[in-house]
C-alpha cells in the first residue's frame, strides 16, 4: 500500500493516480473511502468524493492499513494511501 502525495498544484506524485483512482483518506483515526478528481493546475485540486458506502468498507480498510503500516502513521497530518483493490471495487459514489 503506497502513500499517495500530490504537489502543490495538485498534480500526483505517483505516475498511476488518475480521475477516478479509489483512495483511502487517513485523519486521525477516522477513514474514508474515496474517489479522486484532479483538476487543472490553476484549480489547485484534487477533489475528492465519499463513497456512499464508506461506513461499511472502514473495517476492511482498517485491517488493510494496519497490515501495511503495523507501527501505524502519525496523527499529525492526513493521508491518502491506496486502496486494496477488494476494497475499491465495493465502493459506490453518486
Amino acid at each position: 500500500m503506497r502513500i499517495v502525495e500530490f504537489d502543490g498544484l495538485g498534480r500526483p506524485r505517483v505516475a498511476d493516480i488518475v480521475t477516478g483512482t479509489v483512495l483511502l483518506l487517513l485523519q486521525g483515526e477516522n477513514i474514508s473511502v474515496v474517489q479522486v478528481e484532479l483538476l487543472p493546475p490553476d484549480q489547485f485540486g484534487p477533489s475528492l468524493t465519499h463513497a456512499t458506502n464508506s461506513d461499511e468498507l472502514v473495517p476492511l480498510a482498517r485491517a488493510a492499513i494496519r497490515q501495511a503500516f503495523p507501527r501505524g502513521l502519525t496523527a499529525e497530518r492526513d493521508w491518502l494511501l491506496e486502496c486494496p483493490v477488494d476494497v475499491a471495487e465495493r465502493a459506490r459514489f453518486s
